[in-house]
């Protein structure tokens, strides 16, 4: 629904440009810029020329206050920031795993594995077990 509002504007500021256009089109009025005057100007030009130079002004006016009000909401996110890192620092917390610690295999000792003939070997941090040699075609992967 809002792209169709969206559209069918745009449409109606297209149909009325050029209505103003086409029934104005043989007019012409005097151009008066203060240094310079021009005769004979066509008054859908001073039209559209005035539409281009009021949204050049509105866009240099919105840009720099846009970048005040992000400069604002910049400072006040970064002290917001710094609030609840002094406030939620908990200094009890431990690290459950160690870093360098080993990793202990699940599989060894298990007679199950054994039993069933399945090695393992690590390649990079992933371990393949291999099946047994009997039933070819049975590697597997597990990260």
């Amino acid at each position: 629904m809002r792209k169709l509002s969206s559209a069918l504007g745009v449409v109606a500021v297209l149909v009325l440009s050029v209505g103003f256009a086409s029934l104005n089109g043989s007019q012409r009025v005097t151009l008066r810029l203060g240094v310079a005057t021009f005769y004979g100007v066509p008054l859908t030009v001073v039209a559209f020329g005035g539409l281009v130079v009021g949204m050049v002004i509105m866009l240099a006016a919105s840009v720099r206050s846009d970048l005040k009000v992000r400069k604002i909401l910049r400072a006040r996110l970064e002290e917001e920031s710094r609030e609840e890192q002094s406030r939620f620092v908990d200094g009890s917390q431990q690290d459950l795993f160690q870093r360098d610690a080993p990793v202990r295999d699940p599989y060894v000792g298990d007679p199950r594995v054994r039993d069933a003939r399945v090695s393992d070997t690590y390649v990079g941090d992933s371990r393949v077990r291999t099946a047994p040699v009997d039933a070819p075609g049975k590697e597997t992967e597990e990260a």
